[in-house]
């Protein structure tokens, strides 16, 4: 429904008008007011109760004026308390540094190199070449001699030293593992062997002598740099090559490898002497002898 402006003036006049009107009158007052545009005035009779509104004679329909709506306000979050920041305390501790010695500390005494000893020395050992074989000879039958048993086993040889009797128990324990008989002791041989070792000492060095210095007999050398049973170690020492070895022919194969345990094995020697000498420096000079010579090329020491 609309309105027209007069129709509006009207209604507001009114609604002032309204507000105007005092709540009481007092007795004997004449009060003139507006009522739709016209004047009236009121008479001085008393007036128990509040004055009310004549209707205007042109009535116009009530117009209530709302007040403009206002916006409700946004409820407003408390603000944050401020951020409490992790304090971090870093404690560094620094340690004096220890006052530098006055004097120098006195310096370690060298240590003391031990001198090396050196090895045991095996000389090469010798070969011989094959006795040529004798001429064909016809002979007259002959009764064939009567058997003859073999040897006993070398009885220990009286006036050996304890060192010379090990030497020839080692040569004799060699021989018999692969089923040789043993060898005895000989004087003569041993006495050559140290007439030999005495050489080496003047030469310094091991040296083989020449067959014809030795005649019919076969030799070992050997060398230590102490005294402690020379002639047990050199017979250790030439048992030893057996695992170097194959049962081939001498001179096949590394001969100066296994030549000397050959020689102890070889299966015509019967007799065998060991002699020494020291060279005047703690070393020892070791020779032995045998009888008859071993180690013939293309031969086997044991058959």
């Amino acid at each position: 429904m609309q309105f027209s402006t007069k129709a509006f003036f009207t209604a507001a006049l009114l609604v002032s008008s309204a507000l105007a009107l005092p709540n009481e009158s007092t007795p004997g007052e004449r009060k003139a007011y507006y009522k739709g545009g016209r004047r009236f005035r009121q008479s001085k009779r008393p007036c128990t109760t509040s004055s009310s509104v004549l209707p205007a004679t042109t009535t116009a329909p009530a117009v209530v004026v709302a007040a403009a709506p206002q916006p409700t306000p946004e409820p407003v979050a408390p603000a944050p308390p401020p951020p409490v920041e992790d304090k971090v305390v870093i404690v560094t501790t620094t340690l004096a540094p220890e006052p530098a010695p006055t004097t120098p500390p006195p310096a370690p005494p060298p240590a003391a190199e031990p001198t090396p000893t050196p090895p045991p020395t095996v000389a090469a050992p010798q070969v011989k070449a094959p006795a040529p074989a004798p001429a064909e000879v016809k002979v007259e039958p002959t009764p064939a001699p009567a058997p003859v048993s073999a040897p006993a086993a070398a009885a220990p040889a009286s006036g050996l030293s304890g060192d010379e009797q090990k030497a020839l128990d080692a040569h004799n324990a060699a021989r018999a593992a692969v089923g040789q008989k043993p060898l005895a002791w000989d004087a003569g041989l041993a006495a050559d062997a140290k007439s030999w070792a005495q050489n080496l000492v003047s030469v310094g060095s091991l040296q083989h002598s020449t067959s014809g210095q030795r005649g019919d007999q076969g030799e070992n050398l050997y060398w230590q740099s102490h005294d402690k049973t020379p002639c047990k170690n050199a017979a250790d020492s030439w048992a030893s090559e057996v695992s170097l070895y194959g049962g081939q022919p001498v001179g096949q194969g590394d001969f100066a490898a296994y030549g000397h345990y050959t020689q102890m094995i070889w299966k015509s020697s019967t007799t065998v002497g060991l002699g020494i000498a020291n060279d005047g420096k703690g070393g020892v000079y070791v020779v032995a002898r045998y009888n008859p010579a071993g180690n013939f090329v293309g031969q086997t020491p044991t058959r």
